[in-house]
């Protein structure tokens, strides 16, 4: 998504999101999990990604994340850049998941 050529990067991110409606679908459970998980690991290496790659991993995680995903999403507002990304993306995240804790 960082590629020199603006059009490389738009069609990375393209990508990245169809993927991420594809696992969201009704009934592909396994699929949803594989691809949080990898969301995860990009949100997890924090400082290794510049800030606007993080952004539209957050909100790739507010598509289909559950409470698998809200520490990683909650660490991220203590991050001033990405702190109103962060809370947005929290309130996405079912309420049922996100009031259990």
């Amino acid at each position: 998504m960082q590629a020199q050529e603006l059009e490389v990067g738009r069609a990375a991110k393209r990508a990245m999101f169809q993927i991420v409606r594809h696992a969201g679908r009704p009934g592909a459970a396994q699929e949803q999990n594989a691809v949080v998980s990898e969301l995860l690991g990009l949100l997890l290496l924090g400082d290794k990604q510049p800030v606007p790659v993080c952004r539209e991993v957050l909100w790739m995680i507010s598509e289909i994340g559950g409470d698998e995903a809200v520490d990683a999403v909650a660490a991220q507002l203590r991050n001033d850049e990405l702190r109103e990304d962060a809370r947005q993306v929290l309130q996405r995240i079912p309420a049922s998941v996100r009031w259990r804790r």
